[in-house]
């Protein structure tokens, strides 16, 4: 995981992370047919990018789980403010609150 909390049992590792809107326009600023995010609570902080980026439209599908950490401030909110942006250029395929979901350019 790349979520900012200590996990039991962890080595521990070194990786290298990126703002998810600056590798974008670094590729090319093309549009993407699918984004897959399962990120063990880093989703919070790569959807933030995205709507303040106004990044959502440039994915065609995007599918996700939204992980519960009541350690997030505010998770209820974060998630209602990701469910408002994806209604304005997406629509939901199948959609689970802090589960599963998957959203399709309209």
């Amino acid at each position: 995981s790349t979520f900012a909390m200590k996990s039991e049992g962890s080595s521990g590792a070194t990786v290298t992370i990126r703002n998810a809107s600056e590798v974008f326009y670094e590729l090319g600023d093309n549009r993407v047919d699918l984004l897959h995010v399962n990120c063990e609570g880093c989703e919070w902080e790569l959807f933030e990018t995205l709507i303040n980026q106004q990044l959502v439209p440039k994915f065609r599908i995007i599918q996700f789980s939204a992980h519960w950490f009541k350690q997030i401030e505010n998770i209820k909110a974060k998630y209602c403010k990701i469910e408002k942006a994806m209604k304005m250029s997406h629509t939901a395929n199948f959609q689970q609150p802090f589960g599963w979901e998957r959203w399709s350019l309209k």
